[in-house]
């Protein structure tokens, strides 16, 4: 994935003081990469790393492989 095309501000999300907070969609990928380790289903990919690269701006998602799907 792109870390620059998903750096852009795109949501609102207001905390428990009611202060809004900017959201971007990587912060939104990072989320979900957060409960996508947790999953153990045997229907869902697992996810084994996230390799996050900053020097190109790149992040890479080591899965699971998925021979019939």
């Amino acid at each position: 994935m792109n870390k620059d095309t998903l750096n852009r501000q795109r949501a609102v999300r207001y905390g428990s003081d009611g202060e809004a907070i900017m959201l971007t969609n990587l912060d939104k990928v990072y989320e979900e990469i957060e409960v996508w380790k947790d999953l153990k289903h045997p229907n869902i990919p697992r996810l084994y790393e996230v390799i996050d690269d900053d020097d190109c701006a790149k992040m890479y998602m080591v899965m699971e492989l998925a021979d019939m799907g």
